[in-house]
């Protein structure tokens, strides 16, 4: 054969193995995403946000008014060798929005207790506050008249299994 003349059927070759890489880069990202990303699910009177790095780049920020979630709870994302994986979802309007990476039952169903919680007690001083003629968040928060979570100068930190807390 002459030098620089590629080989019969090379081209092909290339790509025809286009389809195997795509599988192989699949694979990996499914394998390396729950280990190099960290989540943080911050709550506060006014929003609710979820954001996530992978390898120190942010890979999602996604913030919402805590007025406009309607439930939270946990839902079934995968199956892993039989094993269902959950993760924590906030129902917004019909939208379900999940966060976190896919988990076990315990750590998510912790986590949308301490989140049904901080809501609860952001409902319940809310009506208190209406009740009593009045007034946005923020003044609640001086006026100390909202729960002691929500008093603190830092939003609340709540669920971000094997990150953040």
């Amino acid at each position: 054969l002459a030098g620089d003349a590629p080989l019969p059927g090379t081209r092909f070759m290339a790509l025809f193995s286009i389809p195997f890489w795509a599988a192989g880069v699949f694979l990996l990202q499914r394998g390396l995403t729950p280990v190099l990303q960290t989540s943080r699910l911050t709550l506060d009177v006014h929003d609710i946000c979820m954001e996530s790095e992978l390898l120190g780049y942010q890979w999602s920020n996604l913030c919402f008014p805590t007025d406009l979630v309607h439930h939270v709870g946990l839902e079934e994302r995968e199956r892993v060798n039989h094993i269902p994986k959950f993760s924590l979802v906030f129902e917004i309007g019909d939208r379900h929005v999940p966060f976190g990476p896919r988990v076990s039952y315990m750590t998510v169903s912790m986590a949308v207790g301490k989140v049904r919680e901080f809501m609860g007690a952001l409902d319940r001083d809310r009506r208190a506050r209406d009740a009593a003629g009045g007034g946005d968040d923020a003044e609640g928060v001086a006026a100390g008249r909202l729960h002691p979570a929500m008093k603190s100068a830092s939003p609340m930190k709540a669920f971000a299994p094997n990150h953040d807390l």
